[in-house]
């Protein structure tokens, strides 16, 4: 969120929504993007623990890219990255299986989070 709205909402100079403008990007600069925030990722992997955005952009994924791969909404992966809004096991679970780790490794930087023990 910027001053109350909602990212996808944001226009730049212009009046285009940041939606738009990366939309209309040719595959070599999405590519070059993705690139970005996979080194930008492991930048963070130095100095932070794995959590959603460092595992997102781990993938090169847009917070609308893990959306879509996990069934929720822009503002709900924002709103998680920061720790806020939904924290039931079914939507732990399905980050956890998109990103092919376990479900202790997405709770474990969550602040006031205690270690899970999933049945076997």
């Amino acid at each position: 969120m910027l001053d109350g709205q909602k990212m996808s909402s944001v226009s730049l100079p212009g009046g285009t929504s940041i939606d738009d403008l990366i939309a209309g990007q040719d595959e070599e600069t999405l590519s070059l993007m993705r690139t970005a925030r996979q080194e930008l990722a492991q930048g963070l992997a130095k100095t932070q623990p794995a959590n959603i955005r460092t595992l997102r952009l781990a993938k090169g994924w847009t917070q609308q890219e893990l959306a879509r791969a996990v069934g929720m909404s822009q503002a709900q992966i924002a709103r998680l990255e920061k720790y806020q809004g939904d924290q039931c096991l079914s939507s732990i679970r399905r980050l956890a299986n998109v990103f092919n780790v376990g479900a202790d490794e997405i709770v474990a930087a969550w602040p006031g989070m205690k270690r899970i023990t999933e049945p076997a």
